[in-house]
């Protein structure tokens, strides 16, 4: 059998250069700007600190935020949104030493997958904001002092794998 030849209807000159940051075409270079540094998301941010304010955060015990540093922020868990390159909130964990309201902003971090609500210092009403939270898969709400109706719009969180309240001053549940 013969041997067969292929051809190709073009020859390709390959000189390797490392180029950053380059796209090429076939009649330009240009240069591709280097991704913004991802921030967190203005919204969850400022839902974070009007919830630390309403919560009496400077009088926290077991964290200590400082509020120009998201990294000092205990209890938050951000990830990456790498198609709108920012950081969302999807872990929130208030625990003892809190003392305050818990703000209805908390229904503005919607990319929130966790939530869990601990002590006694934690007082009013569950806002029901937490029905904005369909992304929610746990929410735990534990030995706090919320008190009144557990808002219907709970019946909101369709994703919801783990839901625990148990040790709080509740009065009603929604039908």
């Amino acid at each position: 059998m013969p041997e067969e030849k292929y051809e190709f209807p073009y020859s390709l000159d390959v000189e390797v250069q490392s180029i950053k940051n380059c796209s090429c075409s076939d009649d330009e270079r240009r240069e591709i700007p280097t991704p913004a540094k991802p921030y967190l998301n203005v919204k969850d941010s400022l839902a974070l600190v009007d919830i630390y304010k309403q919560a009496h955060g400077e009088g926290w015990t077991l964290v200590d935020w400082d509020l120009e540093n998201i990294q000092t922020w205990g209890g938050v868990t951000a990830a990456l949104d790498t198609v709108m390159n920012e950081y969302r909130v999807v872990g929130f964990v208030m625990q003892d030493g809190s003392s305050g309201i818990l703000s209805d902003k908390i229904g503005d971090l919607v990319e929130l997958r966790s939530l869990s609500l601990y002590g006694k210092g934690l007082y009013g009403e569950l806002p029901k904001t937490i029905g904005n939270l369909v992304n929610l898969e746990s929410l735990v709400v534990s030995s706090t002092s919320l008190s009144g109706a557990l808002p219907k719009e709970i019946g909101n969180l369709k994703n919801i794998e783990v839901m625990q309240i148990y040790f709080n001053e509740f009065t009603e549940i929604p039908k």
